[in-house]
């Protein structure tokens, strides 16, 4: 997965790219209203996750099980400071 230039120095930000990718893969619009609500999450939950740049497990699992195959993983919701990108945005596993 490729991270564009605006989300690749800011963890907040890059956590807004992953939840972006994840609400387009399971609605037309890209809304996270909609990948909450699919999730059975409360909007203001995700929305605060989303803000404050960090997510909990269990939210990250509920919100990519309805998004699976987005190519989005627990890990880099849950802690998105320690994904370790290369020069072209690209993630190193």
């Amino acid at each position: 997965m490729r991270f564009p230039e605006w989300a690749r120095n800011d963890t907040r930000l890059r956590l807004r790219f992953l939840c972006s990718v994840m609400a387009l893969h399971v609605s037309a619009d890209g809304s996270v209203y909609q990948l909450a609500r699919l999730a059975k999450v409360k909007y203001p939950t995700a929305l605060k996750a989303i803000q404050s740049g960090r997510m909990t497990t269990s939210l990250a699992a509920k919100m990519l099980a309805v998004a699976e195959g987005s190519g989005v993983k627990a890990a880099w919701l849950v802690a998105p400071e320690l994904l370790q990108l290369n020069d072209d945005g690209e993630v190193i596993e």
